[in-house]
């Protein structure tokens, strides 16, 4: 794999899987949110299993979130390789105007 693909691919890799993670953490920051909001408005009114709803309710957008690692750690991974290779290799190269011995 060329070097630049490397780098596209890992860009990518990591901005879709930083954009699942963040829509997991968002969602269950929503629900969570609600959840306080509906108690703190009528602590009473709420159904009895308020707390047990809004717990199943988050599973998915956590599993999502919990997809969105594996993409995100690769792309940073891919990242960092190619990057630490362009910077090894600007280091074992001569400059340009330099003599050679």
């Amino acid at each position: 794999m060329r070097p630049r693909t490397r780098w596209i691919l890992g860009i990518a890799l990591t901005i879709i899987g930083t954009g699942l993670v963040l829509y997991g953490m968002v969602s269950v920051f929503l629900q969570i949110a609600s959840l306080y909001q509906a108690n703190l408005s009528d602590p009473l009114g709420g159904s009895p299993t308020r707390e047990a709803d809004t717990a199943k309710s988050m599973h998915r957008p956590l599993y999502i979130a919990a997809i969105g690692v594996i993409p995100m750690l690769i792309g940073n991974f891919m990242l960092g390789a190619s990057v630490l290779k362009a910077v090894l290799g600007r280091k074992n190269k001569p400059a340009a105007g330099g003599r050679q011995s």
